[in-house]
Order: C-alpha cells, then sequence, then structure tokens
C-alpha cells in the first residue's frame, strides 16, 4: 500500500520473520494495534511478539481495510459491509 520508508518496510519484515510461524489451514495469527502505539501478535492464544513502530499497525492493517486494497471483497466482509 505504500506506507511507511523503504528502511521501515524493511525494518518491519525483519521483525514479522522473527515473530511469526509457519501457518497451515485452520491456524489463527491476530493482529491487535495498541492504542499507544506497537502492534501486537498472538498465535491461537499464545502471545508472540511485537512490532513497536506505531507507523506499522496503520500501515499492516491498511492491506486490508485501506479503501483501496486490492480484495476489495475481503474488505467489505471484514467490515460487514454487503
Amino acid at each position: 500500500m505504500g506506507k511507511g520508508t523503504n528502511v521501515q518496510q524493511a525494518q518491519w519484515i525483519k521483525q514479522l520473520e522473527s515473530l511469526w510461524p509457519d501457518l497451515k489451514s485452520g491456524d489463527s495469527l491476530t493482529a491487535f494495534k495498541r492504542s499507544a502505539g506497537p502492534t501486537q501478535f498472538y498465535f491461537g492464544d499464545r502471545f508472540l511478539g511485537e512490532v513497536p513502530d506505531p507507523a506499522f499497525g496503520p500501515a499492516f492493517f491498511a492491506i486490508w481495510l485501506d479503501a483501496k486494497c486490492r480484495y476489495p471483497e475481503v474488505r467489505n466482509g471484514l467490515l460487514g459491509v454487503k
């Protein structure tokens, strides 16, 4: 979505690679944006860690929720829009 600088994006990818496990069908990965800044990740009910940069959360969630996202039908489903 073009959010963040190239340096930020590279740092975010590195942080996510160290946090996220390999996922398979039926697994649950949850992201939670804290109002104070960090975005936290959970695998099922297990805390995986967080990305502390406050700019990450809005950039990450824009993938699915931005009005210009690649898959508007997924966005509409997440937002409950018919």
